[in-house]
């Protein structure tokens, strides 16, 4: 298993848990998904939809989520 793999599942066996026990699940939602993109490109999240998930912090109404989305792919 290539370094980057383990490193996306590591990552996302601690989002899971976060998004289990946290109350701010739009946010780790959001993070899981950038996660997603960032290890596994667009055969997961299209570049339109990358796009769509970055301007969700535009609104505050799904600003959380947004956030969490970015912080995700960044990590």
């Amino acid at each position: 298993m290539v370094k980057d793999q383990e490193t996306f599942e590591l990552e996302m066996k601690k989002v899971e848990a976060e998004i289990r026990i946290c109350a701010q699940q739009d946010y780790w939602n959001g993070y899981k998904k950038g996660l997603q993109r960032k290890y596994q490109g667009e055969s997961v999240i299209t570049t339109k939809e990358h796009i769509e998930w970055i301007s969700l912090f535009d609104n505050p109404l799904t600003r959380e989520k947004g956030k969490g989305y970015i912080d995700g792919f960044f990590a």
